[in-house]
């Protein structure tokens, strides 16, 4: 007795179904040979590996009207800024120095900034690993820094600053306007602690 056309069409249907349904496994990578090791090595420009979070400083301060800003694990003593711009192309180089000393063993903080990326940031004249992303300049230190310790970082910056909602750093075709803010708008040319709790 030989099987409806319909029961073929039906078994065909159900069988699709459920080979669709069955979950794609991603390829499992292949084993490390023994006795091998992934070692992730800190360069310019990218953050270095995993560290203990007791040894980070916090994110943010905690300035109820602007929380985003702020960071903790240093307070800051001093800023020096060099500043040097070419009126005809407006191409800008800032050096950045800031002096601190850690309140707590510190090995990473971060800075308010969301400018140009640095060419260089160094700690104590050694190059640190850092990375620039949602208004954080999150600085590896090449070494561990001791609670109460001073530590002097220096951060290299050339490009052209543009303007945050009209303020900042404001041209006028090729003749410099003005530079200037306050809080939130200096982290847009400026790396800086902008907790208003610490000036």
């Amino acid at each position: 007795m030989g099987v409806p056309p319909f029961a073929h069409w039906l078994t065909w249907l159900l069988s699709t179904g459920l080979v669709a349904c069955v979950p794609i496994q991603p390829p499992t990578p292949p084993s490390s040979p023994a006795g091998s090791a992934t070692i992730t090595v800190p360069t310019d420009g990218l953050a270095g590996p995993s560290i203990d979070p007791s040894l980070v400083g916090a994110s943010s301060g905690h300035d109820p009207l602007l929380p985003t800003l702020g960071n903790g694990g240093y307070d800051v003593q001093t800023y020096d800024v060099d500043v040097v711009t070419n009126p005809v192309d407006n191409q800008t180089t800032l050096r950045v120095v800031i002096e601190a000393i850690a309140t707590q063993r510190l090995g990473r903080f971060s800075l308010d900034y969301s400018g140009i990326i640095p060419g260089t940031v160094t700690i104590d004249a050694v190059t640190a690993a850092f990375t620039e992303s949602d208004g954080k300049l999150t600085v590896t230190s090449p070494r561990i820094i001791d609670s109460g310790g001073a530590f002097r970082t220096e951060i290299h910056i050339t490009g052209r600053p543009v303007p945050f909602h009209g303020d900042g750093w404001v041209w006028r075709g090729a003749e410099q306007l003005s530079a200037y803010g306050i809080y939130d708008v200096i982290p847009t040319w400026l790396p800086t602690n902008a907790d208003p709790a610490d000036k």
